[in-house]
Parts: C-alpha cells; sequence; structure tokens
C-alpha cells in the first residue's frame, strides 16, 4: 500500500482482554503523488469544466486547514496488503473523546472500541474473541457484550483519535508533495455533488478528492491499481455524541 494510506490506516492488536490501537507507519521514501485508479473512476471520474479549478498547492492548504481544525469526523476505508484486507470504521471527535473505532484485519475477526468520558469499552466478535483469548469457551461468554478495559490497559489508544490520524497524514511527506507542479487539479462529481480530483500527472499512485463548495473538505483518498485501497472521509463537524454502553450490554469479568 502506498505510504499515505498505509500512514492514516489505524491497526487493531490484540492481547487476551487487553486491546491496543496504533497508526502504521509507512517505510517508503519514494515521492508518490496522487492519481485516480479504476475504482475512483468509477464514483469520481474527472471531468473537467469550462471553470478553471484551483492550483493544487493552494488547495491542499486548505484542505488540511480545514481537516485539522474540523472538531469531529467520520472515516472509513479498506486496503489490501499481501493479500489480507484490514478495514477501518473511526468515527467521533477529533480529539478522541468521544468516539468508535472498528478495525477488521484478514481472517481475524472485527473488533470495536468505544470512547465516552475516559473510559473505554472493547466489543468483538466470535472470531476475534477467540483468537485473543486462544478460548472458545471465553469467547461465546463474551458473546456480543462490550468490556470496559481498566486505566491501565486503555493507555495505549489515547493516541488513536481522527486528529491523529489527520495529522499523520497531512504530515506525510508524500500527501504534501501535492503542492508540486507535477499534480493536476480538475472538476468532477461525486454523489452528485461537485468536487475537486488532484491526480498527478506522470504516475498512477491513486487519487486525492476534495469537496468544490468552498468548504474544502476532504472527502476520499484512493490507492494505486496494484495495491487498491480507499478511505472516505464524511460527517466533518457532524458526528453524533456516542453514550457509553448500557449496564446491561456489559460483559461482567
Amino acid at each position: 500500500m502506498n505510504t499515505v494510506l498505509r500512514r492514516c490506516v489505524p491497526v487493531l492488536a490484540a492481547s487476551s482482554l487487553c486491546v491496543s490501537l496504533t497508526a502504521c507507519g509507512g517505510d517508503s521514501d519514494t515521492a508518490t503523488e496522487v492519481k485516480p485508479s479504476t475504482s475512483a473512476s468509477a464514483s469520481a471520474s474527472a471531468k473537467p469544466t469550462k471553470a478553471k479549478a484551483p492550483a493544487a498547492g493552494a488547495l491542499y492548504k486548505q484542505v488540511r486547514d480545514a481537516a485539522l481544525s474540523a472538531k469531529s469526523a467520520h472515516v472509513k476505508g479498506s486496503f489490501t496488503e499481501d493479500g489480507e484486507k484490514t478495514s477501518i470504521d473511526l468515527s467521533g471527535t477529533t480529539d478522541g473523546k468521544n468516539q468508535e473505532a472498528s478495525v477488521t484485519i484478514g481472517a481475524d475477526g472485527t473488533a470495536t472500541v468505544r470512547t465516552v468520558a475516559g473510559k473505554y469499552w472493547v466489543k468483538g466478535d466470535s472470531t476475534f474473541w477467540t483468537k485473543s483469548t486462544g478460548d472458545a469457551a471465553a469467547a461465546d461468554a463474551i458473546g456480543a457484550k462490550w468490556i470496559e478495559l481498566p486505566p491501565e490497559e486503555a493507555k495505549g489508544m489515547a493516541d488513536t483519535t481522527v486528529s491523529t490520524l489527520l495529522k499523520e497524514l497531512f504530515e506525510d511527506s508524500d500527501l504534501g508533495k501535492l503542492e508540486a507542479v507535477l499534480t493536476s487539479v480538475k472538476e468532477s462529481t461525486l454523489d452528485g455533488a461537485k468536487v475537486y480530483v488532484v491526480t498527478d500527472k506522470v504516475a498512477d499512485n491513486g487519487s486525492l478528492v476534495t469537496s468544490a463548495d468552498g468548504k474544502n473538505r476532504l472527502l476520499k483518498l484512493t490507492g494505486p491499481k496494484d495495491e487498491p485501497g480507499e478511505l472516505t472521509f464524511t460527517e466533518w463537524d457532524a458526528v453524533a455524541p456516542f453514550a457509553a454502553p448500557p449496564a446491561a450490554e456489559i460483559f461482567k469479568r
């Protein structure tokens, strides 16, 4: 997967009942701007109009400033690397004080962590709990209930927030190359709305799609054809707050 997407996809790692979320780091120093992949073309095909689109550098700065100043957002997507698919669904306040994050890694099942008022709860499917605990009976006992994590087990998740993800994204040197003259900005439509599609004029390294309504919202990042992946960004400053799980849905250890 290209560095831009790899850096901003959190990975869920679990050991017994201790769950931690950490941001992935890229290992490539190769400069890669972005260009629409086949999947991007299907949903946001570039269709130039007579109106002049903004310069890539100016648009990038506007999108970055809007994202980093947001109070909440919803990030969802997946990518496949080495034949294994990883999916993420992270939604909530950008500071992480009220959020929910779900991650599925290959055949390891799905786990969700909810954060409300400084407390963390984790819920997983049968596959996740069986592999995490090594005990199918324990997984069956937990079922679909939440488990509240003690403070010492929750420490590793404090930095897994929408804000952290966005900072990782916009500090990525590859994405920063969008300010270079080798990138192109064209008008298109996405779900019936006018958008800007930022592409690399030379290589096929994916695309960046932003709103063209004056709010300069980041809407989508798409990876290259050889390592497909996509992240979508919605509900900017509009994510409804999460409530703590009700007592009846919490597993008693």
